[in-house]
């Protein structure tokens, strides 16, 4: 059953009528990002429930502390992710640069649990875990130099770095979220049951070629990689491109996952 607890943690961007939604795809944004952030895909995935991780420190949860620590998150998420998901209903789960190495820590912690794991891991816009870093760290940077880092990255509206008094708002989150990110070492686990399907950009400076294809060392099952237009931001600068791989690659329903007899679904 849902908690009130899940559902401050996952919201529901758009999908079929509630029951009638073939899967189910929580989607983890990038660092700084919020749920707001995969809204560009609803209409794009007709037979699936698109939700979005809503982490604390932005959005309605701005009050909150934001965690600096990606282990601590994902202990929390999957947690929820349990009861969010039902026990019996197929989900797989999308993460974007950060979200993608917060996206497989909590698969890694479903591993251990005896509960239905994720159909699908989709990576997008990040080297898999373990994967050298291409990036020096910034979160420790002084406030102009890591304003103009985020302005050269990009995916930071200009109205939140151009005034002080806005930046100042969001800067503990961003910092926060960067440093979670960049303090992160993945624990030595068992490779995942499920397919990981990464998408990447070849105009991506962030990601290369070799740590994308890297994902697929840490799965027993299949794996893809498919590329797309939009360099690092390519789920919100090209949504269809993006939609148009998962509508390929996530297994719509539980008999083509291969996952037993048909259920009423709960997304």
């Amino acid at each position: 059953m849902t908690t009130a607890a899940d559902e401050l943690w996952f919201r529901r961007l758009s999908g079929p009528p509630a029951g009638s939604a073939a899967l189910g795809l929580l989607c983890f944004p990038s660092a700084g990002a919020g749920p707001e952030a995969f809204r560009q895909l609803t209409g794009l995935l007709p037979d699936i429930a698109l939700w979005a991780v809503h982490l604390p420190g932005r959005g309605t949860r701005l009050g909150e502390e934001p965690r600096r620590s990606l282990d601590e998150l994902a202990e929390e998420i999957a947690g929820h992710v349990v009861s969010w998901a039902g026990g019996a209903h197929p989900y797989a789960v999308l993460g974007h640069s950060m979200g993608a190495a917060l996206a497989y820590a909590v698969c890694v912690r479903l591993a251990l649990l005896p509960v239905r794991q994720p159909c699908a891991l989709v990576a997008c816009a990040r080297d898999a875990p373990g994967r050298p870093r291409h990036r020096r760290p910034v979160s420790h940077l002084p406030t102009p130099l890591f304003v103009e880092h985020l302005r050269r990255m990009g995916g930071t509206p200009a109205e939140v770095l151009d005034d002080p008094g806005v930046f100042a708002v969001f800067e503990p989150m961003l910092r926060a979220d960067f440093a979670a990110a960049e303090h992160w070492r993945p624990r030595p686990a068992p490779p995942l049951g499920c397919p990981i399907a990464v998408v990447g950009s070849r105009d991506d400076p962030e990601t290369r070629p070799a740590g994308l294809a890297a994902w697929h060392d840490l799965t027993s099952s299949a794996g893809s990689l498919d590329w797309v237009p939009g360099g690092h931001f390519f789920p919100n600068s090209h949504p269809r491109a993006l939609a148009e791989v998962l509508n390929r690659r996530l297994p719509l329903g539980q008999q083509s996952a291969g996952l037993g007899p048909q259920v009423e679904s709960r997304f």
